[in-house]
Order: C-alpha cells, then sequence, then structure tokens
C-alpha cells in the first residue's frame, strides 16, 4: 500500500528524468537532482531553473540528466514531507545524485532537514533563495548557496519616486509558510523605512475577492505583487496567473520584484533578474560536477540591477519618464510611425510638401490674377470699357460688371448670346454676324461700330473689338473675347461737329451770297448813274 502511495506521489511531483544528451557525450552522464518550492512553471522561479537546465547543458563536458521534484504537493509539514523523503530515497535507491539543486527557499529547507536521511555526501547548490531565508540554516560541508539579495527599502523607494502621492500600498501574497515569511519581512521593513504610508495585505482574500478589491481601490493607491502561491480559498495558482488577473482590472499601478514579471503588468523598478541566477547557478553547478568541491565555489548573490520599466504601463498610469530613477531603462517602448516606415514617412513628406507649395505658388498666382483682374478692371471702369466673353459652346456671354452696365444687364444672372443680339439696333446686327464670321475664318480680330437699344427705350453707340480663340481639332472656335467702348459721347460730339459744320456753310453761303448781291448792285448802279447823268 505504501508502495502504491509511493509511486503515485511520485508522478505527480517528478517531472523526469529528463536527459539532456550532448551530441558527443563524455564519459557517464552526470544525475542532477531539482527540487523545486512551488511547481516546475511557477513564475518567476521557472525562469531560474529553465535558465539553469538550459546552461549546465550546454556547458556541461558531461550528458547531464536532470531529475525534477516539487513541493507544490505538500500542504503541511510531517507526514507528507516523509512521503516526499521515501519517494525520492526510492527513486535514487541504486545509484545517487550527483548534484542536488533546491529551487527556492522552501526546498533548501526541506532538503537541508533531510538531507542526512537522503544524499549525506551529496554536494548541494541552493540556488534562488533570499539570504533572509538562509539565516537559520545551519552552515555545513558540501553546500554552496547562488542566493538571492533583496533590496525592499529600494522597492518601495522605486513605487513613490514614479508615484510621488502614494498614501497606502497594497501587498498582494497568499498562505504558505513561505509567503507568510515574506509577508512579515516586507512589511516589516517598509513600515521602519516609511512610517507616514500605510500598508494593507491582502493575505485573507482569495483571488476573485481580490479582484473586486483592487477594481475599486482609494485614490493615490499602489499594488505591490509578491509570491501568490495559494490564496485564503486554498487555490493554487499557477506561474504569472495572479499578475495577468490582476492586471487587466487594478484601478492602480501594480509593481513586483522580478524582472521576468516585468511586460506581464507591473510598472518597473530595480529588478532582480532570476535568469542571472540561472546563469550563475549553472557556472557553479558545472564546476561542482567538474570535482570542484562546494565550499570553494564562490557565488556572489544576485542583487536587483538597473531600474527598468514597462513603457506601456508607464503611458497607462500617466507616468512621465523624467520622474524616473537616473539611468532607468524603458522597454517594450512602441517604435514610432518613423521609426517603422522611415522611407514611406520621407516619400509621403516629400508628396505633401511639394503639394502645399503648389498650392501656395497657386494662391500667389490666383491672388495675383485677382489683383490684375481688378486693376483692369478698374482701368477698364476708368475708360468706359467693358469687357466680356462668349462661349460658343453654351451660347452664353460672361462679362464684366460694366459691361453689363453698358448693355442694360442685371448684376447677376446668365447672359445669352441671343439675348446681346436683340439689343443691337436691328440695322447693324449684319454687319456684326459678317464680322465676326468673317473674323472667325480668317482667325483674325475684328472692330466694328453698333448700336444698342437698352431697356429703358435710350439707343448708345458701341465700338466692339474681339476675337475668336484658336481653333479646335475640327475648326471650330469655342471662345470669342472682346472688349465693347462707349462712344456715345463721341458719336453725339460728332453729330453736333457736324451740324455745326452745316451751320456755318449755310452762313457762308449766305455772307457770299450777301457780298455777291452787293457787287452787283454796285456795279449795276454804276452804269445806271452814268445813264442817268
Amino acid at each position: 500500500m505504501r508502495g502504491n502511495r509511493l509511486i503515485l506521489i511520485g508522478l505527480s511531483l517528478l517531472a523526469g528524468p529528463i536527459p539532456l544528451v550532448r551530441a558527443e557525450p563524455d564519459g557517464p552522464p552526470a544525475r542532477v537532482l531539482m527540487i523545486h518550492s512551488f511547481g516546475r512553471d511557477f513564475a518567476p522561479f521557472s525562469a531560474v531553473s529553465g535558465r539553469f537546465r538550459q546552461e549546465l547543458a550546454t556547458r556541461s563536458s558531461r550528458p547531464i540528466e536532470f531529475v525534477e521534484a516539487s513541493l507544490q504537493s505538500i500542504q503541511r509539514e510531517g507526514a507528507q514531507e516523509q512521503v516526499l523523503v521515501d519517494f525520492l530515497a526510492a527513486t535514487f535507491a541504486k545509484e545517487a545524485p550527483d548534484l542536488v539543486i533546491p529551487i527556492g527557499a522552501p526546498a533548501a529547507v526541506f532538503y537541508h532537514s533531510h538531507r542526512q536521511e537522503l544524499f549525506p555526501g551529496v554536494p548541494m547548490l541552493i540556488v534562488a533563495a533570499d539570504r533572509r531565508r538562509l539565516v537559520d540554516m545551519p552552515e555545513s560541508e558540501g553546500i554552496a548557496k547562488a542566493s538571492l539579495e533583496l533590496d525592499l527599502p529600494g522597492l518601495l523607494d522605486d513605487m513613490l519616486s514614479v508615484q510621488p502621492r502614494t498614501k497606502r500600498i497594497y501587498y498582494v501574497t497568499g498562505i504558505t509558510p513561505l509567503e507568510k515569511f515574506w509577508e512579515g519581512a516586507v512589511l516589516g521593513a517598509w513600515r521602519k523605512h516609511r512610517p507616514d504610508l500605510e500598508f494593507l495585505s491582502t493575505s485573507d482574500q482569495s483571488l476573485a475577492d481580490l479582484r473586486k478589491t483592487v477594481d475599486r481601490l482609494p485614490p493615490h493607491s499602489v499594488i505591490f505583487l509578491g509570491v501568490l502561491d495559494r490564496d485564503a480559498a486554498g487555490i493554487p495558482h499557477e506561474g504569472n496567473n495572479a499578475l495577468r488577473n490582476l492586471h487587466e482590472i487594478a484601478n492602480a499601478p501594480l509593481f513586483g520584484f522580478a524582472r521576468d514579471q516585468l511586460g506581464l503588468g507591473i510598472v518597473g523598478g530595480r529588478l532582480v533578474d532570476m535568469e542571472e541566477a540561472g546563469d550563475r547557478a549553472a557556472n557553479a553547478a558545472e564546476a561542482i560536477l567538474a570535482g570542484t568541491a562546494p565550499s570553494e565555489v564562490r557565488i556572489e548573490p544576485v542583487v536587483a540591477g538597473r531600474a527598468a520599466f514597462d513603457w506601456r504601463e508607464l503611458k497607462r498610469w500617466n507616468i512621465a519618464e523624467a520622474s524616473l530613477p537616473a539611468g532607468s531603462e524603458v522597454l517594450f517602448r512602441q517604435p514610432s510611425l518613423w521609426e517603422t516606415h522611415r522611407r514611406a514617412v520621407l516619400v509621403t513628406t516629400g508628396v505633401i510638401a511639394v503639394q502645399a507649395l503648389l498650392i501656395l505658388l497657386l494662391i500667389a498666382a490666383r491672388r495675383r490674377a485677382r489683383e490684375a483682374g481688378a486693376s483692369l478692371n478698374l482701368a477698364a471702369d476708368a475708360a468706359n470699357v467693358g469687357i466680356w466673353q462668349v462661349d460658343l459652346e453654351k451660347n452664353a456671354i460672361e462679362a464684366t460688371p460694366k459691361w453689363r452696365e453698358l448693355f442694360g444687364f442685371s448684376e447677376k444672372g446668365t447672359i445669352l448670346l441671343e439675348d446681346v443680339l436683340d439689343r443691337i439696333h436691328p440695322e447693324d446686327r449684319p454687319r456684326i454676324r459678317q464680322a465676326i464670321d468673317e473674323a472667325a475664318r480668317q482667325d483674325r480680330s475684328y472692330v466694328v461700330e453698333h448700336r444698342i437699344q437698352r431697356p429703358d427705350g435710350s439707343e448708345r453707340w458701341m465700338v466692339s473689338r474681339g476675337r475668336a480663340d484658336h481653333a479646335n481639332g475640327n475648326g471650330n472656335h469655342r471662345k470669342t473675347r472682346g472688349v465693347s467702348i462707349d462712344i456715345t459721347s463721341r458719336k453725339r460730339s460728332e453729330a453736333q461737329i457736324s451740324e455745326q459744320r452745316e451751320q456755318m456753310s449755310h452762313l457762308s453761303r449766305v455772307g457770299s451770297l450777301g457780298v455777291i448781291s452787293g457787287s452787283l448792285a454796285h456795279e449795276l448802279n454804276q452804269p445806271l448813274g452814268t445813264i442817268l447823268t
């Protein structure tokens, strides 16, 4: 019965053996036992173990056979721990592992307490456990530590540097012994560092209740996500499941402690690089497997690197990059249109610039044309000249206000060619039509004097000068342009001068007749006088 129980637990806890064989194996494989504090895929520790397996298998001159177990199914210490101990002993009954790797403090504490009954002479390399959790662990031979060192005051300072108006911080965690340890350590350090702030723990809430809480946090709040392995309802959570759940609904910025969480919803800060811990652990494991005593392996603890922030979260919470700590790294920045489509932007900008230039030139030309037209109209008005254009296709006339005034048309409205011809004196119409036709055939201008009869009954004299435009492919002219000048005053003056000239001729003739008459009388009177005498 006990053997069956061991087999069942072994299937749930053991993810191996997982042999990673090099292309050219050099000697027998080295067996490495990895004991996870949480599930194998529990973030951020999964980043440590994944990087460790990859780097050790790549660097080692021997093939590596990984055997992995987890404490995830152990809910309390005591009997259940013994079941796992028995399982590990049975797994390695014939041959002990070459190296034991506890990942995280709970695994380190578990294995250290059972090391003597399991594999007392096998080297032990503790990976990704914070120094605070290893203080109570007595030093012993054959143990190396690739530890972490969280800067708790620094994490708080980073949050306040980007959210200076913060009044309360919600610490999200669970109910396992590890989570309770960190709850006390983190909140204790923060309350001592900033006693003016309010710190609250959510360890008494299930994830479902926690979602409701973070959805309606009061203003000037932030959320810090620690480790959430098992919530108050006893529900386990794998990886970054809790982070994703809270990020989609939270009404306040989220912060964390591991660089592995960056890009999944936290704003950022001075974070611990868990993959760096895996790299250092792989270096140490390679040395130990090569024969170096664990006590001689010196491994610098992984500390928080330079501050790193998620550009998308900065935008979401309106955090200015100027408020970030000096030297901060901003990741996940969305490239601008210039960066992604530089050539297209240059081409489009060039086209727009050319179009804008052409538009400006066109506007300037139209302004000059309007000014020239206004000057021409002013000069034409001063000279009593009307300008017109006949569209032979539409049989319509476009004319200046002065021309409309001369011919007695209103200032607005369409003027048809027939309307104009109707106002020309009937005696002059044939001459005008003949002049226009000859000018069109010979492609020359024409000048004709004619009379018009205005609607008010008055009659005026005009001289019209026009010219047909160049003929189209069919030999037809589409438009005729010209000017009309009112010469009524001139005609009247000419008539008056002619009349006065006729009067003067008449007077001259009358005077001449008088002189002749006087001469005749004189000439006649002399002979008659002589005769009488």
